[in-house]
């Protein structure tokens, strides 16, 4: 947590633009409710299934 704030947390999130968070269960209590998350699953063939 502390992590983010040192970076600017706040400011990505308040900048009004599209902003990708890798890892975002590590600040899951940072992110705002409306906040969609993506989840990426590669598959035994090496293709991907998408989740919104």
């Amino acid at each position: 947590m502390e992590e983010a704030y040192d970076i600017g947390f706040d400011d990505y999130i308040d900048s009004g633009n599209l902003c990708f968070i890798e890892w975002p269960e590590l600040i899951e209590e940072l992110l705002p409710e409306d906040a969609i998350r993506v989840e990426i699953e590669e598959t035994d063939n090496g293709s991907r299934i998408v989740r919104f």
